[in-house]
């Protein structure tokens, strides 16, 4: 490269450098470094298609020519998540409108069609599912009392209470891992928020919530730990929330009543088979505290038409970031279920009875049942 096109694409005016390139290429069409040179100004334009070109007649007229191998692969790499990217991204569009198309065909059956079914009212704007429009028709039909709520195991950007936090509510959220909360600076401010990070056991659930929150009555808990939820659940009294919001494992329809074995340093697996209990054994626990089964949310995961190897390979990071949302929603196998405190749900206000067989909802792909993708007893589960 030339002291003069070396300024000149050091000033950033790559068109003209990609100008004298190619006025330099029709007196030398054989000089594999000007067409080396020539691809860097044209992937400086972000002109990757012809990048290639220029790398690839280089390295066809000097197979040894290092800097043009490398650029050429490196371009390739680019060219490749870039395409890929875009098509990925129309496709998570397309199936998120056909699972929205699906969820109103469901909708519309005669299972949904009682109004007192919470499922037809569902909608999301922060909840995984449609948990935020179910936690609102909740509240329209029993009333609230402190507005304030507790979750652990959450997620900033992706949980059940962040609409509620934005809509005045107060609340406490807990988990394991430390998150940058930053962008919620605001409501710590003016004290609707607070968090804390504690690894929460059946031993100490009681006493991390009490030191943070208190004790007494509060109107909604919400439990998302992918793993000891039902241990949690069954160890914890120092509230008594009227509304109570915990996740099963969808794998495991009724009358089957199982859940994972206790363990208190149960980490997260990749696949969430071997994760939390069936929608029974909640069911179950539930009546034993006072609570009755009210609704299921409805979940479907976004198919990823791109095969698993592709998935695992590499470390690029577009392939990076595609390996983590497959694996994200491979993570949908576990589904919200709602439970509001026996004293609230007189005067028919919830679709009855209040079982599991009545209210379960299955894992859909597109609204159809999905088949586990394999074997639900990859650990020990406990029959409850």
């Amino acid at each position: 490269m030339s002291s003069l096109h070396a300024r000149v694409i050091a000033q950033g005016n790559f068109g003209e450098a990609v100008a004298n390139y190619q006025q330099a290429l029709r007196l030398q069409i054989n000089d594999a470094d000007t067409h080396n040179d020539l691809g860097v100004a044209l992937a400086k334009q972000s002109n990757l298609v012809q990048a290639v070109v220029a790398f690839g007649e280089a390295v066809r007229l000097q197979p040894d020519h290092a800097h043009a191998r490398t650029n050429l692969e490196t371009v390739q790499r680019h060219l490749v998540n870039q395409n890929a990217g875009q098509m990925i991204d129309f496709q998570r569009r397309l199936t998120e409108l056909l699972d929205n198309i699906h969820y109103r065909q469901i909708m519309s059956s005669k299972r949904y069609r009682d109004p007192k079914r919470l499922l037809k009212y569902g909608y999301q704007v922060y909840s995984h599912g449609y948990g935020d429009g179910m936690i609102n028709e909740i509240f329209s039909r029993i009333g609230t009392t402190d507005r304030y709520y507790i979750e652990f195991g959450f997620e900033p950007a992706e949980n059940n209470t962040l609409f509620l936090l934005m809509c005045g509510w107060r609340g406490l959220w807990l988990d394991s891992r430390a998150f940058d909360l930053r962008p919620f600076a605001p409501y710590f401010t003016k004290g609707a928020l607070k968090c804390a990070q504690a690894y929460l056991t059946r031993d100490n659930i009681n006493d991390v919530i009490r030191e943070h929150y208190g004790e007494g009555e509060l109107d909604l808990l919400v439990i998302d730990v992918d793993g000891n939820d039902y241990w949690l659940w069954e160890a914890l009294n120092v509230v008594n929330p009227r509304v109570v919001v915990i996740e099963y494992n969808s794998l495991f329809p009724p009358p089957c009543s199982v859940a994972i074995k206790y363990a208190p340093n149960h980490a997260r697996p990749p696949i969430l088979n071997y994760s939390n209990a069936s929608l029974k054994a909640l069911e179950k626990l539930g009546a034993k505290k006072g609570y009755r089964l009210v609704g299921c949310d409805f979940l479907g995961i976004l198919p990823w038409h791109v095969s698993y190897s592709l998935i695992r390979r590499g470390s690029e990071p577009f392939f990076g970031h595609l390996r983590a949302n497959f694996v994200s929603s491979l993570h949908a196998r576990v589904i919200d279920a709602f439970f509001v405190r026996k004293d609230l749900t007189g005067s028919n206000l919830f679709c009855e009875p209040f079982t599991a067989e009545n209210h379960y909802e299955p894992l859909r792909c597109l609204g159809q049942k999905m088949l586990p993708l394999a074997k639900p007893l990859s650990g020990d589960f406990e029959e409850i």
